[in-house]
């Protein structure tokens, strides 16, 4: 998958409403509205993904037999995220290490299969969610470790080196999909040699 033109300004679009969600007034319903608006950013025209009602979504799973790609948006998210890596958009690159550590890591564990019609989309597959740790850890290094990536209030707070660990942290379960420079940074990031 290739990122077009304006997808870089869009997907910080989409993060910065989910993190805005994840500590505004709007609760679960604005959360599950921002992870939809996502999935939906990265899915192909015709995916199921773009149903009206999780009722709808279903019968058009069951319509193509579950053979839709519940893959694309992570793709798309990789993609995106090394576009930015390689135009220097290092901010949009650590908001979407955040997205991708925390919602494969902390949210998506946790869901029952009513989450997911509402969402419509999972942890991030292996590939996608390397690719994205892998343009983190190559780039994010190159900013100060004490920037805010996400700053709402003292306790709402993450600053580049929490999302550099969170990236070496999940990480290290993905060897096989990382080089060698990437594990390097990953080595040294968890303190090791």
């Amino acid at each position: 998958m290739r990122e077009q033109a304006g997808d870089q300004q869009r997907l910080q679009a989409l993060l910065t409403r989910f993190e805005q969600a994840q500590t505004g007034a709007g609760g679960d319903v604005e959360v599950r509205a921002a992870v939809l608006a996502i999935a939906q950013a990265g899915a192909s025209p015709d995916s199921p993904v773009h149903a009206p009602s999780s009722q709808r979504f279903v019968r058009e799973m069951m319509d193509c037999g579950g053979s839709w790609d519940d893959s694309r948006p992570w793709r798309w998210i990789a993609a995106v995220t090394d576009g930015a890596a390689r135009s220097s958009n290092l901010m949009l690159v650590a908001h979407a290490a955040l997205f991708t550590f925390f919602y494969s890591s902390v949210m998506a564990p946790t869901f029952g299969q009513g989450d997911f019609h509402d969402m419509r989309m999972w942890a991030a597959p292996d590939q996608a969610a390397a690719a994205v740790y892998t343009a983190a850890l190559a780039t994010l290094p190159r900013l100060n470790p004490d920037t805010y990536v996400v700053h709402h209030d003292d306790t709402n707070a993450m600053q580049v080196r929490d999302v550099l660990g969170g990236c070496a942290l999940a990480a290290q379960k993905l060897t096989s999909y990382l080089n060698q420079p990437t594990l390097a940074v990953v080595n040294q990031v968890l303190g090791r040699r």
